[in-house]
């Protein structure tokens, strides 16, 4: 395996690979109860880890194309690091403490700036808007359409504030 090249489609799957592993592993503290006919809180997230844990396997173990050329700078790793950090910090961070109502919004704000190119990126109100926004509809779509428990944090239910 000395001719190993991470290639971008390499990238993509070991970040779906660890993706996977980190979305299953936190699917395990889902507590629900076992009913035969719900699926309980628990499914759809062990579907999403098993499918990026699986096709990124795939992705990963493909041959690259014999003119396919290494993927990322120096710049680039770190980028990639930066994202994968607050991605992990949402996650680990601002759905167990502060909740999905406001740690939402502020993850799309983070990555709608980190994402932009430099030199299209949106003025910082119509980032915040299109971020609460969005984080406003999914509310709404997951919680009061679908039904789906939202992770509410400890700081809302200690100030008495229910969702």
């Amino acid at each position: 395996m000395s001719n190993f090249k991470m290639t971008r489609d390499r990238l993509l799957g070991l970040v779906s690979v660890l993706t996977g592993i980190v979305v299953l592993i936190s699917s395990l503290s889902i507590k629900s109860r076992m009913q035969l006919n719900e699926p309980g809180p628990a499914l759809f997230p062990r579907i999403c880890g098993f499918g990026f844990l699986i096709f990124g396997a795939i992705i990963l173990i493909r041959k690259p194309k014999a003119d396919e050329k290494p993927f990322m700078t120096k710049e680039g790793w770190i980028r990639l690091v930066e994202l994968y950090l607050v991605l992990m910090a949402y996650v680990f961070v601002g759905l167990t403490y502060v909740g999905y109502m406001i740690s939402t919004p502020i993850l799309l704000f983070v990555l709608y700036l980190m994402l932009a190119e430099k030199d299209k990126r949106p003025r910082v109100w119509v980032a915040a808007l299109l971020s609460l926004g969005i984080g406003l509809f999914l509310f709404i779509f997951f919680r009061k359409i679908i039904g789906v428990p939202l992770p509410q944090g400890v700081i809302l239910p200690a100030l008495g504030i229910r969702l």
